[in-house]
């Protein structure tokens, strides 16, 4: 495995359980789309309102647990990462052996391949969760706990370093180039209560949930050179206090669905009320900032003759990472349903403001005796790929 992915994979590794901003396996094959047509015992991921939607048809359910994990480098950062490591150690090897002809014409390679990886970012996602869903007469209860591990692998180039490499003629040199690989990464461990029920607004019934929800953000920042990044060592630095920050807060999601028709519902969902941002602790000179911000969504969903059609937008642009420009998406997918016992699905994510890659997906459930349903999710970009599992029961 390429050594700077090996850093966003132990991040995911060794990061406790966080809320994710994945819905489940089932909204991930569907573009990510959920807000008007999620299952029960993932709507306290989404949209709470969900879970007393159609309450007479549903029973005691469960999630145990959703697991996805994606990776995008759009800017070939892994690859080039690789070569620049390859060509300082074969240039080292010129200079030790006095081969100096060899050593020239290796100079502005490696100059050129440093300079090559400046401004370039790999990002990494991993959520779980489990949740937990109990219809009761008049509302609906919900418990759930959700992971969200949101890494960002960037590099940042030391000017003095292009002068160590047209000149030097000390191996040793290039060993402490001050060129850094650097992660910055967050975790929010959430816990939430949801709480849904059915109102008259309009002459319409609407269902509204809301889901009151401790947090748990665990920040990380972490340097090590470019030439010298070692995969066993960074995995005992991500666990080393020296790198990481932790803070809790206390938040809210609320959420709304109606059907219009027989056919059509809509829904709206806004994650996380209260925004609040947290910082990393300070590593060789920088800090980052991890934003958590209010995302209110829309959704519309179409049911009929097996087929569901769904779409849920993004009203305002956030952002992760306060370094990072911000996003905003438009999701939608759809599933055809074969006599209940199993479903295909597809979709697709994009990024209207162009900051993070456009995902396509497809999936697969299964749902024998409609009980026990396992679903699973793979995902593809130009330049990302992802996949997840989900393991639901339905009393």
């Amino acid at each position: 495995m390429p050594r700077i992915l090996l850093a966003a994979v132990a991040i995911a590794a060794l990061t406790p359980l966080a809320p994710a901003q994945s819905s489940g396996s089932r909204n991930q094959a569907m573009g990510g789309a959920g807000v008007a047509s999620s299952n029960p015992q993932v709507s306290p991921f989404i949209n709470p309102a969900l879970m007393h939607h159609n309450v007479k048809d549903q029973g005691f359910s469960m999630v145990v647990p959703f697991v996805g994990l994606t990776a995008a480098d759009p800017d070939d950062l892994v690859d080039r990462v690789d070569e620049l490591q390859d060509s300082i150690e074969r240039l080292q090897e010129r200079i030790d052996a006095a081969d100096v002809p060899g050593a020239d014409a290796l100079r502005p390679v490696v100059a050129s391949q440093l300079q090559g990886i400046d401004g370039r970012a790999l990002d990494t996602q991993f959520g779980a969760g489990l949740s937990f869903v109990f219809p009761a007469g008049d509302v609906t209860l919900g418990v759930s706990a959700r992971t969200f591990v949101d890494a960002r692998i960037l590099p940042f180039i030391d000017p003095n370093d292009l002068t160590t490499v047209n000149n030097s003629n000390n191996s040793a040199d290039f060993d402490n180039l001050q060129s850094d690989a650097v992660v910055a990464a967050a975790a929010v461990t959430e816990f939430g209560v949801s709480v849904a029920t059915g109102v008259q607004i309009l002459g319409r019934d609407v269902t509204i949930g809301v889901t009151p929800k401790f947090q748990s953000v665990e920040t990380f920042n972490y340097a090590a050179s470019v030439t010298n990044f070692d995969e066993d060592d960074a995995e005992d630095d991500f666990d080393n206090d020296e790198f990481r920050d932790r803070e809790s807060s206390f938040n809210f999601d609320v959420g709304a669905a109606v059907d219009l028709n027989d056919n059509f519902t809509a829904g709206l969902a806004i994650n996380n009320l209260i925004s609040d941002s947290f910082d990393t602790v300070i590593t060789s000179g920088r800090q980052f900032t991890y934003k958590v911000e209010a995302r209110p969504t829309v959704g519309a969903a179409f049911r009929g003759s097996g087929f569901t059609l769904t779409g849920d937008l993004d009203l305002l642009a956030t952002s992760r990472f306060e370094e990072v420009d911000d996003s905003q998406f438009l999701r939608f997918g759809a599933e055809y349903d074969l006599a209940g016992w199993a479903q295909l699905r597809a979709g697709a994510s994009f990024d209207l403001e162009s900051t993070q890659e456009d995902l396509f997906s497809a999936g697969l459930g299964l749902s024998p005796f409609e009980t026990v349903r396992i679903d699973l999710v793979g995902q593809y970009g130009d330049n990302a790929a992802g996949a997840g599992i989900q393991i639901a029961l339905t009393f």
